[in-house]
């Protein structure tokens, strides 16, 4: 069998096709946080390795852990710094995305450009905006606490914990001035995105 979103046949494996599957490398992910600017696409805004925003008491790396921040960045982006498979490749992606609960994706329908857009809510504290159609990432959003998350995340110890990201459904607002059921920027449309964080959004 092949799913919706998936880069192929997938069959009963479950960790194979899905969102997962088709994100883009980490160097082309496009994941933001609030670091300087409300407005997310701001440069100062990105997680990226050369980020000089993203510092070690920022993401709470102690001061004897041997890892570098560009290694949480990397991390956090899909590559494999830390050889979780065990295969001597620490710079493949690991193709694989946060646990997203039990919540169904938030959908929201764009007519500029024509686009519907399916937000996920993730543990590990993303919140994903993936294209339906294809369920290719477009972008992603780590609220700044969730960053000092990142060193615990990003090891290959096994544990029973299951810490809260991003928890509870996504709820949207949307304001549509003509009520066509699509948003258009161009027309003064916008929607609002509510979720929590931490268990039961205590967070």
């Amino acid at each position: 069998s092949w799913s919706l979103w998936a880069d192929r046949p997938d069959g009963a494996g479950p960790t194979l096709g899905g969102a997962a599957s088709m994100l883009p490398q980490p160097e082309a992910r496009r994941l933001y946080s609030d670091l300087v600017s409300a407005a997310l696409t701001d440069p100062a805004n990105r997680l990226a390795p050369s980020n000089p925003r993203l510092s070690r008491e920022l993401l709470q790396l102690g001061t004897h852990d041997p890892r570098a921040v560009a290694d949480l960045v990397e991390w956090v982006l899909g590559r494999d710094v830390f050889d979780a498979d065990f295969d001597g490749d620490r710079r493949e992606a690991r193709g694989d995305l946060g646990d997203p609960g039990l919540h169904a994706p938030t959908l929201v329908s764009y007519s500029d450009p024509e686009l519907s857009i399916a937000f996920v809510a993730t543990n590990d504290g993303l919140l994903h905006a993936l294209d339906a159609a294809t369920g290719a990432e477009r972008w992603g959003f780590m609220p700044r606490p969730m960053l000092r998350r990142l060193a615990d995340l990003a090891t290959t110890r096994e544990t029973t914990a299951r810490p809260a990201g991003l928890d509870g459904p996504v709820i949207r607002h949307v304001v549509d001035t003509n009520g066509d059921g699509r948003i258009a920027a161009s027309s003064g449309d916008r929607v609002l995105l509510f979720f929590g964080l931490g268990s039961a959004a205590t967070g």
